[in-house]
């Protein structure tokens, strides 16, 4: 029972890995004011990617190019607000 609750987690269920997820992102995210974060998570996706297959790593691609359509289109409108 030593460590941290990342360190204890074995991970086998949905829920289990969504508390897995959450636990890491927690974990990495106090980091993400650093200059160099955007390389790490570069490097840390690009890494765990590596295994996958290229249908998965897809899927994954395709994941982030809608969040980065998503965030794009919230800028625009902000923009267009902040300028009427």
């Amino acid at each position: 029972t030593e460590g941290s609750p990342l360190d204890r987690i074995n991970p086998k269920t949905k829920e289990e890995f969504d508390e897995f997820c959450n636990l890491l992102v927690e974990r990495i995210r106090k980091h993400e004011k650093q200059g160099l974060y955007i390389n790490f998570i570069n490097g840390f996706v690009r890494e765990l990617c590596s295994s996958l297959k290229d249908v998965d790593i897809r899927k994954v691609s395709s994941t982030l190019a809608t969040m980065a359509n998503e965030k794009a289109k919230a800028s625009k409108e902000a923009n267009k607000a902040k300028k009427k």
